[in-house]
C-alpha cells in the first residue's frame, strides 16, 4: 500500500486492483479512515508501507489487517444508527440503561420462548411502546385524556399494567404466593428480567387479562369498576389453566401449578 503524506497513492492501486465495481467507494472509506487516525507518512514512492492501526472513538484499537469490508460496513451502520422511539422511550420512562442487548433478552424472554402466541403479541406490542392505553390513544388523537381514571396520572402502558391502584392487589398477590412475599417489580414484569421462563409465561397471562379487561371496557364506552373483580380473575386463570394442561410442552406443566396455587390462594383468603 502506497501512502504520500498521508494520501493513498490512486494512480498506484489503480494499476494492481484488478475488481474496480466499488473502487473510488472503497478507497473514500479507507481515506476517511487514514485521516481520522491522523495518519501524516511520507514515504518514497516506490516504497511500500503497512497500513498503521486505526484508533476507534471508544479508544480501542482496531487494526486494518486482516478486516474484511463488512467491518467496515457494520461501523458505518452503527456510527449512522438511530435508535427506536421505543427504546428511547423506555429509556426516559424507567431511568434503566437500556441498550440493544437488553432489549434483544426482553424479546427472547417475553415474546420468542412465550408458547402462546396471543400473549407474545401483547408483549411484543408493550415492549414496541405501541399498546393501546390513554397516554397512546390521546397521542394519537384517539382520546379526549391521558390520564388515568383511578389515580388522575398519566396512564401509561406501566401505569395501565403495574402501577395502577387498581391492578396493584394482583401483583400483591402474585409476590406472596409466587416470590414468597418478595416484591415483584416493573422490570420483571415488562421487561422479563431476572425471571425464569415459569414466571414470564405467568406474568404474561396476568398482563393480558389487565389488557383485555381495559379493552373490553374502552371499547363498549364503560368504565371499569373501583376494585378488581377477583371472581372474574379466577374464572380468567382457571380457563387458561384448562387450556395449557392441553397442551404438549412441558412448561405448561410448571405454569398450571402456579395458576392452581394463584387460583387456590385467592379463593381461601380474598372473598370472590
Amino acid at each position: 500500500m502506497k501512502i504520500d503524506n498521508g494520501r493513498l497513492d490512486i494512480d498506484y492501486l489503480a494499476t494492481i486492483v484488478k475488481d474496480k465495481r466499488h473502487f473510488y467507494r472503497e478507497i473514500n472509506i479507507l481515506q476517511k479512515a487514514l485521516n481520522q487516525a491522523k495518519v501524516n507518512i511520507t514515504v518514497e514512492p516506490t516504497k511500500d508501507v503497512n497500513i498503521p492501526v486505526y484508533f476507534h472513538h471508544t479508544d480501542e484499537k482496531y487494526s486494518f489487517l486482516f478486516k474484511r469490508s463488512n467491518y467496515f460496513y457494520n461501523h458505518l451502520i452503527e456510527e449512522i444508527r438511530t435508535p427506536p422511539t421505543s427504546e428511547v422511550y423506555w429509556i426516559n420512562t424507567t431511568g434503566l440503561r437500556v441498550t440493544d442487548q437488553h432489549l434483544y433478552k426482553s424479546y427472547v424472554r417475553k415474546i420468542k420462548l412465550l408458547k402462546d402466541k396471543k400473549l407474545a403479541e401483547t408483549n411484543f406490542k408493550i415492549l414496541n411502546n405501541i399498546l393501546p392505553c390513554n397516554r397512546n390513544l390521546y397521542k394519537w388523537g384517539k382520546s379526549d385524556t391521558d390520564m388515568c381514571y383511578f389515580c388522575q396520572e398519566q396512564e401509561s402502558i406501566s401505569h395501565l399494567l403495574f402501577y395502577c391502584t387498581r391492578v396493584k392487589p394482583i401483583w400483591e398477590i402474585v409476590s406472596n404466593v409466587l416470590l414468597y412475599d418478595e416484591s415483584i417489580s416493573h422490570d420483571v414484569v415488562i421487561f422479563g428480567y431476572d425471571a425464569d421462563a415459569v414466571l414470564n409465561h405467568v406474568c404474561s397471562i396476568i398482563v393480558y387479562f389487565i389488557y383485555k379487561e381495559w379493552l373490553i371496557c374502552s371499547l363498549e364506552n364503560r368504565q371499569r369498576k373501583q376494585h378488581v373483580c377477583f371472581k372474574y380473575f379466577v374464572n380468567y386463570i382457571s380457563i387458561r389453566r384448562n387450556i395449557y394442561l392441553k397442551c404438549s410442552h412441558t412448561i405448561w406443566v410448571d405454569v398450571c401449578i402456579k395458576l392452581a396455587n394463584l387460583t387456590t390462594h385467592i379463593e381461601d383468603s380474598v372473598c370472590v
